[in-house]
């Protein structure tokens, strides 16, 4: 019963660990970097409908080219 209940934790653990990870794949990088352009320039275009997450990524995230390469900080 014990190594049962064990392995029903490591499961929910290793479910739950695998949607909350800090690594971005290739794509997912870009889309986060294409949606911080639009929000900087949403925001500085007057008229432009803002939202939130628009916000909200201006303050979490900065856009730093280095040799031609464009990177989220």
């Amino acid at each position: 019963m014990k190594m049962k209940f064990d392995e029903e934790i490591r499961k929910v653990l290793s479910e739950k660990w695998a949607d909350n990870n800090a690594y971005l794949s290739v794509e997912e990088y870009q889309v986060q970097l294409e949606a911080l352009k639009k929000a900087k320039e949403a925001l500085q275009v007057k008229g432009c409908k803002k939202t939130m997450s628009d916000y909200w990524l201006v303050r979490k995230y900065d856009i730093l080219t280095i040799n031609g390469t464009e990177r989220l900080i």
